[in-house]
């Protein structure tokens, strides 16, 4: 199953937006530290969100948080 949704990545957006450095999805939790930070999580999400609607199959995404 993939890790990232749209419901995620809105979250991961709204969280940026209002100056947010985390988020806790369940028992994980994402941080980012840096705009830089913040694009790359974002960019890995739309990744792996069009190649599971792409093919239908689950991805799982691999980054680290620090």
């Amino acid at each position: 199953m993939a890790f990232w949704t749209q419901d995620k990545l809105d979250a991961l957006g709204a969280a940026y937006s209002q100056g947010a450095k985390s988020v806790t999805y369940g028992d994980k939790t994402v941080s980012f530290h840096s705009v830089s930070d913040y694009e790359r999580l974002r960019a890995i999400a739309l990744s792996q969100i069009n190649v599971s609607a792409a093919t239908g199959r689950s991805t799982v995404a691999a980054f680290s948080s620090g």
